[in-house]
């Protein structure tokens, strides 16, 4: 029975994320206009069409999420290697139906490029999930580097999701561009802020070192206790900063620098603490950053109002779908330290709704704030992240209840 509801979760999750593709790649729908076409002319801006770096790599990476779940559906119980060509080939036939549906988009062209990039995606999705069962020889060291590092708990792997999701928000486009110039321009801010050119963005830093804590404050809690915290947390936030330095659209500011290093003393100051007090201090440190993130004016900027239509300027780009999944790990991080506290539905009902009011006040406060865009979808996400987080929580309590009676 537990099994059956797995797999109707994934068929379920399989239909929204597809419609979400559908909805995505051919928005705005009002802008299809049924005239004859050119194909000829459209046939070779097919073939000669380009794409930018990140272009690329986000039209591959956000089917990659399509071809991992339409092969754990279609493929539950006894994962096959033939089901990765069957994905490969449902990838194809859904890009190339999109890809034609997009000649009779205004302002839109199809791509070869793309068309490639999307069902590589879908063809990589499947191969992951193909190879992260737990049965995979890739399954068995990442379970074992887990047991090794980490706490037997569900709230490890819940705490290793906001952990990627975070890790996600911080390096997108995941595009590379390694050289002496670029690396120069993502340094820049650092260095004017350090000489004086830059004044120091108070709101950025609050946001930084309290985001920083929290996230430390998540492995403090699934770390194994002869593992040293702060240590971890250095070479990770290590990591990511210098990561930042070369990937596409990120920089490393002096604000970022400045709150690793204070984040780093937070954790080795907390290390020791009880698991409540941690749990307070991570839920007072996500609750500050996310204020400090969305109530930060942006000077010389006009005030915006309210976007009651969700998902527009969202679907304007690829990256924009991307963002709406990024944007739920706050959401996600406070769910996982009030799941510590408490697992009861009154909790989870309680605090969804506590979810809700506190996403409508920042969207609606920014109304008010100069260069600020309120927004629907942001309520609508943070909802999101906050059931996602709880849906897989009750996942993990079940499968487990489900091993307890087995035994």
């Amino acid at each position: 029975m537990n099994n059956i509801k797995r797999k109707n979760s994934l068929i379920v999750f399989t239909i929204i994320y597809t419609a979400l593709l559908i909805y995505g790649t051919l928005y705005p729908l009002t802008a299809i206009e049924f005239i004859p076409v050119n194909w000829s002319l459209a046939f070779e801006n097919f073939l000669s069409a380009t794409s930018s770096k990140s272009d690329l790599l986000t039209n591959a990476i956000i089917y990659l999420p399509f071809g991992f779940l339409l092969f754990r559906t279609l493929y539950f119980d006894k994962p096959k290697k033939v089901g990765i060509g069957a994905v490969f080939l449902f990838g194809f036939l859904l890009s190339a139906s999109l890809e034609f549906t997009q000649l009779y988009l205004a302002h839109r062209t199809t791509s070869l490029v793309d068309l490639s990039l999307n069902s590589l995606g879908a063809f990589l999705g499947a191969i992951i999930a193909f190879n992260v069962t737990a049965s995979s020889s890739l399954g068995k060291h990442l379970i074992g580097w887990k047991k090794t590092l980490f706490i037997e708990h569900y709230a490890t792997s819940l705490g290793l999701l906001v952990i990627l999701f975070w890790s996600f928000s911080q390096l997108m486009p995941l595009v590379p561009a390694i050289s002496w110039s670029f690396i120069k321009e993502s340094i820049k801010p650092m260095l004017h802020t350090m000489i004086g050119e830059r004044p120091l963005d108070y709101f950025k830093f609050i946001y930084y070192i309290f985001s920083f804590s929290s996230i430390g404050l998540i492995l403090s809690i699934m770390l194994k206790k002869h593992h040293s915290t702060p240590l971890i947390f250095f070479f990770f936030i290590v990591f990511i900063l210098t990561s930042k330095i070369v990937v596409i659209d990120r920089q490393l500011s002096f604000e970022a620098l400045c709150a690793a290093f204070l984040s780093i003393l937070i954790i080795a100051i907390t290390e020791n603490s009880t698991i409540k007090k941690r749990v307070l201090f991570g839920l007072f440190f996500i609750l500050t950053s996310l204020l400090a993130n969305e109530l930060a004016p942006v000077l010389g900027r006009n005030l915006n109002s309210f976007a009651w239509i969700p998902f527009v300027s969202q679907m304007k780009d690829v990256m924009g779908m991307l963002d709406l999944v990024i944007g739920m790990w706050p959401y996600m991080c406070i769910a996982f330290f009030l799941s510590i506290y408490s697992q009861s539905q009154k909790m989870m009902f309680l605090g969804g709704f506590a979810i809700l009011m506190l996403s409508i006040f920042l969207e609606f406060s920014q109304t008010n704030i100069a260069g600020r865009y309120p927004d629907m979808t942001d309520i609508i996400m943070a909802m999101s992240g906050w059931i996602l987080y709880f849906y897989v929580l009750i996942t993990l309590q079940n499968n487990k209840k489900q091993k307890n009676t087995q035994t």
